[in-house]
């Protein structure tokens, strides 16, 4: 299987938030709510994988993932929670 890597600007409209802001904040992710690391090796790229096994994480999470979001989002929370409910709606085939 052939790893993809994303991008910065990528993983930052994956999450629903600016590019700076996840440039600044990537520690905090990775520290305080487990967010992949960049790819060893490669500036400021994550594999593709990594981060939607983490999306999906959060997601499984309910309450803790919301509070997550609007501890680290603030308003672009709302984008996130909007991307994860297509994300729950598509792995429950559309049943939520």
């Amino acid at each position: 299987m052939i790893r993809r890597y994303l991008k910065l600007r990528d993983v930052a409209q994956r999450l629903g938030v600016s590019s700076r802001w996840l440039y600044r904040h990537r520690g905090r992710l990775t520290r305080d709510y487990g967010f992949p690391r960049p790819a060893v090796g490669l500036h400021y790229r994550w594999d593709e994988a990594a981060v939607a096994a983490w999306q999906d994480r959060m997601l499984s999470l309910g309450g803790a993932a919301a509070a997550a979001r609007a501890d680290l989002c603030g308003p672009a929370a709302i984008d996130w929670a909007v991307e994860l409910d297509r994300r729950a709606r598509d792995l429950s085939g559309g049943a939520i």
